[in-house]
């Protein structure tokens, strides 16, 4: 839909082309037509990502009438499992409505502004490179992954050891969690400090750094318990938080930056995610009433300041399109422009808000919030930034995942088993989550997915 609305206004576009070739004389003059042949180009293509969300939204609201027609007439039916099962299913289908309504007031809102005038803003869809790194020999050597022995010996003479235990120092519950609940839908993000126990943030953190001094990315530090410890003690804090019980996504994420490498603009796994982003539209987000049911969740694994690459988001008082994912804007925050080296930003960088923290604290934000992590700068270059992140869904919220969302249970149980290979095929799900923005090295997929058939 988007191609067809494109490819009408193309002769437009190649009329004015030619036309402005004609009478371009100077370089003033093809400056202007560039910056010209840019905003009519924008306009196209924000025009058509309009009215191809309209066509979806439409498709969408006439399913789910008609299925939530269908099931309040088998309300009726047999009482039991089958009657909460229909309510539960009700709830959903009036969760989307709820969302495809605001959508379409908010679509109404941006089809006057065509009609009224042109946009004012500069603005191009950027891309974002692929990030791709060449295995280590250690990588490439490794021959059973499975090993529980393998993994113990990087770590030696540290103390370390994998004891398939989750036990951890006893932290204390929110307290006011409701104050809490208000600030997250006020600001759109929490910084909380001392939460999660330092010590085991810091032992993560050494296993990051004996990992990486043996040529195997931060993810591999969920092959032994600590980082485990700290997943565990956030999930509670999550379920305070979101206010009922919670599932982990599958996308488990571990950084440490490397300064010269970034300077040298080296790709390697685990470096920043460093563009503003949200990972999810504000309908996927949220529940009908606007509370979240998504909690994004990083946790520093030693100091983190503004010069060894915290975190930055954008406070919800600050994003004009928190809740408008009708618009071009909402998921493109930041564009590139047709001029070489220039960006356009689609919130104020006056607005912006960094979160530095001790090791151990728990940062987290909707699912929506623009966020990115900032570079390690070389005054930081030896202390550069560890950390961990998750994602936490309320149980009762739709789920659509190639591999399924891990409840508690569940997760203690895996980590508890004495199978390292558990540990290995959580790793290998969770790289799989950002293709988009490394490419896994084919010798490390390979490895991977031989480690996780072994024995069966």
């Amino acid at each position: 839909m988007a191609e067809k609305v494109a490819n009408k206004k193309v002769p437009t576009l190649m009329a004015a082309t030619l036309l402005g070739s004609q009478m371009a004389k100077g370089t003033k003059d093809q400056m202007m037509l560039k910056l010209r042949m840019k905003k009519l180009k924008d306009q196209i293509v924000r025009e058509a990502t309009v009215r191809e969300n309209q066509m979806h939204d439409r498709e969408e609201e006439l399913a789910l009438t008609a299925a939530l027609n269908c099931l309040e007439c088998e309300a009726g039916g047999d009482p039991g499992e089958t009657e909460i099962a229909i309510d539960k299913v009700c709830g959903i289908l009036q969760e989307r409505l709820g969302h495809l309504e605001r959508r379409a007031s908010q679509a109404a809102a941006t089809n006057r502004e065509f009609e009224e005038s042109s946009s004012d803003e500069d603005e191009a869809e950027g891309e974002v490179e692929s990030k791709g790194e060449g295995t280590s020999d250690a990588i490439a050597a490794a021959q059973d992954l499975t090993s529980e022995a393998y993994w113990q010996e990087l770590v030696e003479g540290s103390g370390l050891k994998i004891n398939y235990s989750l036990d951890a120092p006893e932290t204390d519950p929110l307290s006011g969690e409701a104050e809490y609940q208000e600030e997250l839908a006020e600001r759109g993000f929490l910084s909380l400090g001392g939460l999660l126990p330092k010590e085991i943030a810091e032992r993560a953190r050494e296993i990051i750094l004996r990992l990486d001094g043996a040529g195997w990315p931060p993810i591999f530090a969920f092959m032994y318990d600590q980082p485990w410890q700290l997943v565990n003690g956030a999930w509670a804090y999550a379920e305070q938080i979101l206010g009922g019980p919670c599932v982990l996504e599958p996308s488990l994420a571990a950084f440490h930056l490397n300064y010269r490498k970034d300077r040298a603009k080296e790709d390697y796994m685990g470096t920043n995610f460093g563009l503003p982003h949200r990972d999810y539209t504000y309908s996927a987000s949220t529940f009908r009433d606007g509370s979240p049911k998504i909690l994004s969740v990083w946790i520093p694994l030693n100091e983190v300041t503004t010069s060894n690459g915290c975190m930055y988001v954008v406070p919800r008082e600050f994003d004009g399109n928190f809740d408008k994912d009708g618009s071009y804007e909402h998921l493109q925050v930041q564009t590139e422009g047709g001029l070489k080296g220039q960006q356009f930003l689609h919130f104020p960088l006056n607005g912006i808000m960094p979160l530095p923290g001790k090791a151990g604290s728990l940062v987290c934000w909707f699912g929506n919030t623009i966020h990115w992590g900032s570079s390690c700068h070389s005054t930081m270059a030896d202390d550069p930034r560890s950390s961990i992140a998750l994602v936490f869904r309320r149980k009762d919220s739709v789920q659509d995942f190639d591999q399924p969302c891990l409840e508690r249970e569940a997760m203690v149980r895996a980590i508890t088993t004495r199978d390292v290979r558990k540990r290995i095929d959580f790793i290998k799900n969770a790289l799989g989550y950002f293709e988009h923005w490394y490419k896994v090295p084919e010798s490390l997929a390979a490895t991977l997915r031989a480690a996780s058939n072994l024995g069966e």
